[in-house]
């Protein structure tokens, strides 16, 4: 098998896993790119086998140990594909790398965090356009539990004020959602439309939030960098000096949701479809990880444990 022929193979197996998994598979792609140079430079024209996903997974030792992990994963699932078309490709042994790799806790704001990040950011510091932008896509990030893509991604159309509806068009993994938010949000979004219209009344572009230079839309790495700054300035940090991303209001808001039904009694497990649908999760593992995410919603599903098994006790 020659490069040209590997090359269209890695295309035709992205194309596939896009078209019916609805991921990106943006990451995915660049290893496999890298595996395509990877092979060219070896000279190496036959199967991909064992010896060849391992070296370059590891880059002759170079790499740390979970990216090594991570790199050969993403070999060894392209080989299975590889194999229907290229006879001889090796099956490759999903034991054969351990997996190094440690879960960095979310960081979730309380109440005074959040106030001072809000409050820093409605602050002026170019002009009062951006104030309002950051401290409303933070808010509405928080309390609807988006993505900063998802954020950014917003169209006008997309935001239904009067229905207090959010369309959340080609998310992670290329799905479309339909978000309710709260009156307090949609009051909020509607006050920003408001500034935002008064300082490009003549703008073309079809974004809701906005930069403030043109009035073009305000790109999530332009939002990820804002956050960061105004979290910065705001003091934000945990004790071991870990500082929030744009994610931990993601985080926040599916703690803060668990811990709100927990506290009205309701059947939390069976509510984790429903929150996983509402925030786009592909399963429900990613939703229940937050179930463990802090030390007082650890105290609250506790608590309700020891309630039923008295409720079952006294029966």
């Amino acid at each position: 098998m020659n490069t040209s022929t590997l090359k269209e193979h890695v295309a035709a197996y992205l194309q596939l896993q896009q078209k019916t998994l609805g991921k990106s598979f943006v990451d995915e792609a660049k290893v496999l790119r890298t595996f395509e140079k990877y092979v060219a430079s070896r000279a190496h024209l036959g199967p991909v086998t064992q010896e060849l996903a391992l070296a370059f997974a590891t880059d002759d030792g170079k790499r740390s140990p979970e990216r090594s992990w991570k790199r050969y994963n993403v070999v060894r699932h392209f080989a299975q594909h590889l194999a229907v078309f290229v006879p001889g490709t090796s099956v490759l042994d999903p034991r054969a790398l351990r997996r190094h790799y440690k879960r960095t806790p979310p960081f979730i704001f309380g109440d005074d965090e959040l106030t001072r990040l809000l409050r820093e950011a409605r602050s002026p510091r170019k002009s009062q356009l951006a104030a309002s932008t950051h401290h409303t896509a933070f808010g509405l990030a928080v309390s609807a539990g988006l993505r900063v893509g998802e954020v950014s991604g917003l169209d006008d159309d997309e935001v239904d004020l009067d229905g207090c509806l959010l369309k959340v068009r080609d998310t992670k993994f290329r799905k479309d959602r339909l978000v309710p938010i709260h009156a307090s949000a949609a009051s909020a979004l509607r006050e920003y439309r408001a500034i935002r219209d008064s300082a490009f009344p003549k703008r073309t572009d079809r974004a809701f939030f906005v930069s403030t230079t043109r009035g073009e839309r305000f790109y999530k790495d332009s939002l990820t960098l804002a956050f960061a700054a105004v979290a910065r300035r705001a003091g934000v940090r945990r004790a071991d000096g870990h500082e929030p991303t744009f994610h931990s209001l993601r985080h926040t808001f599916a703690v803060r949701r668990l811990m709100a039904w927990y506290r009205e009694g309701v059947d939390v497990q069976a509510m984790l479809p429903v929150l996983a649908t509402y925030m786009g999760h592909v399963n429900y593992t990613s939703t229940a990880y937050y179930l463990t995410a802090t030390p007082e919603l650890l105290a609250l599903a506790a608590d309700r444990h020891t309630k039923r098994v008295e409720e079952v006790h006294h029966a």
